[in-house]
């Protein structure tokens, strides 16, 4: 019995863990069509204001966050700590970040520390990738990368 409880624990914590992973996706209009909306795969800190509207999207400790919002001039207001151990921490307290996000696409945005990227699709691959932003208390957002190359 107790080599029984230790093959099957292990099964049932993977299981847990890799259904916590999906999220149910966040539609800010659900009456625009597909092609009237940027998709956003999202992995960093809670947004805490959409637009000028508050709100609580809360991020996932692992995997992505779907969000569908309509396409155009974008500003998230972004709130938390992201980080490891080894790599230290970056705390975003209210801080924006805007984006021109396009209707019908579909992006990958993630926070790394002082860091936020944007790729086409579903995807963090080099080949994907449109921009690099470093984010600063001090002076804001500033581009230091796009499609590969520095700016």
């Amino acid at each position: 019995m107790k080599k029984l409880l230790i093959a099957v624990i292990p099964v049932f914590v993977f299981m847990f863990i890799l259904g916590s992973c999906g999220s149910t996706p966040i539609i800010f209009d659900d009456t625009l069509p597909d092609n009237d909306v940027a998709i956003i795969h999202y992995t960093g800190v809670n947004i805490v204001e959409y637009n000028g509207i508050s709100l609580s999207w809360k991020a996932p400790a692992f995997g992505s966050l779907e969000i569908k919002i309509p396409g155009g001039n974008t500003e998230f207001i972004l709130n938390g700590t992201v980080g490891t151990a080894n790599m230290g921490y970056t705390t975003y307290h209210n801080m924006s970040f805007k984006y021109n996000f396009e209707n019908g696409k579909e992006y990958t945005m993630y926070i790394n520390q002082n860091l936020i990227g944007i790729h086409e699709g579903k995807s963090t691959a080099v080949k994907t990738h449109i921009a690099t932003y470093r984010m600063s208390s001090n002076s804001g957002q500033t581009l230091i990368m796009s499609h590969g190359k520095k700016v």
